[in-house]
């Protein structure tokens, strides 16, 4: 009996002494695995205070691009306002050739798109007491002419004066244009077409459906948009280096996109020679193809480029952010780590801008998606690192 007792504890003993082992083995490999992760830990988190974390996958999804920058010719430039127009020749005014209500033949409003020789309205005089415009110019043509081949055979015998001649010529001349004017506008309901004299878009609409309209006013604009012109008012104190513009930039006032007139065939057209003494700016006026359906009528941000040129560092415009009036850029420093760099910024040309100091040649620049890397920076760099690189 007191040997199966001496067995049992010697087997509990044995047990307990196994769980012990087992126990602080498994202590220790949990330790082991502890020290493992921390120091893949350590290894995936080994940046630089400051330095702010985007991996390539999150660049490829915001499509952020970059540029090695080194020292280039940099055009100078100066900025003024503008304004972009139709040139004169191709806008062409639209005027009742005779007096009564006008009725609109479909919607027309400002920017209405027309074609040449479509009718957009008539002029009728029905209801009113008048007599019809079109016979009344044919009688008094018929008898401007007939009184003015008559008087072409006196004037030789001396019956009528050259004087005299004068005067019938002229009225002769007048009712020929007043009837010319109306003849082939008048539709079979005795009213007058008025039709788009070109391809374009309608501008200056001076009437409504119905309204009475006299003979001689006028009713519209059609203006060409293929061409247009970008007028230029430039600070007289400028005047000395108004020989050097070869060309322009300009960002219109409802965009923020920066057109370059080298890539619409723009093209100067005139430098004035005198200033405006109440304004006291000189007009510069560019010529160029509306590839973009820009609009007319708009004003802008004008950067004129000059001939001067200079070797220095600059960065496009989307490279730079601010911050209660600091700039900075963003450099790349491997495929996913960035740095914050405050710079001092100098004259931009409206596509680019020169940096002054903190960006060194050679090194990459982040240059599109620069405004998603500063979000990220705020929740990625380490905070209380507050010396500059």
């Amino acid at each position: 009996m007191k040997f199966n007792h001496f067995v049992l504890m010697a087997l509990m003993a044995y047990a307990a002494l196994m769980l012990g082992g087992c126990h602080g083995q498994h202590e220790h490999h949990e330790h082991d695995h502890d020290h493992d992760h921390a120091h893949e830990e350590a290894e995936h988190h080994d940046h630089k205070p400051g330095e702010i974390v985007f991996s390539p996958e999150k660049a490829a999804a915001v499509g952020l691009e970059t540029e090695t920058i080194v020292a280039a010719p940099f055009e100078e430039a100066v900025k003024v306002s503008g304004r972009l127009t139709t040139p004169t020749n191709k806008v062409q005014s639209v005027v009742a050739a005779m007096s009564g209500v006008i009725k609109l033949q479909r919607a027309l409003n400002e920017g209405s798109a027309v074609r040449r020789g479509e009718v957009l309205a008539h002029i009728s005089v029905s209801g009113m007491a008048a007599t019809d415009p079109v016979e009344t110019a044919r009688i008094q043509y018929e008898a401007a002419r007939k009184e003015y081949e008559r008087a072409q055979g006196l004037v030789d015998n001396q019956i009528v004066s050259a004087q005299e001649m004068e005067q019938i010529t002229l009225r002769y001349q007048t009712a020929k244009t007043q009837y010319e004017a109306l003849q082939g506008k008048k539709a079979d309901d005795g009213c007058i077409e008025i039709k788009a004299p070109q391809d374009g878009y309608v501008s200056g609409l001076s009437f409504g459906n119905g309204d009475y309209v006299e003979a001689g006013q006028a009713l519209f604009s059609v203006s060409q948009t293929q061409h247009l012109l970008l007028q230029v008012d430039v600070p007289e104190r400028y005047w000395s280096r108004l020989g050097s513009i070869h060309g322009a930039n300009f960002v219109p006032a409802y965009s923020e996109t920066t057109y370059r007139l080298a890539d619409l065939n723009g093209r100067l057209l005139s430098v004035g020679r005198t200033s405006d003494t109440q304004t006291g700016y000189v007009p510069v006026v560019f010529s160029f193809d509306n590839k973009a359906g820009l609009v007319s009528g708009a004003y802008a941000d004008v950067y004129l480029l000059l001939s001067d040129r200079q070797q220095a560092l600059s960065v496009p415009l989307s490279a730079v952010t601010e911050e209660q009036g600091l700039y900075y850029i963003y450099v790349r420093l491997d495929e996913d780590c960035y740095m914050k760099r405050e710079v001092t910024l100098g004259q931009s040309n409206g596509e680019r801008v020169l940096v002054r100091s903190g960006l060194q040649s050679g090194e990459t620049v982040v240059t599109k998606a620069a405004l998603q890397v500063k979000l990220a920076g705020s929740a990625t760099v380490i905070p209380g690192h507050t010396h500059n690189h």
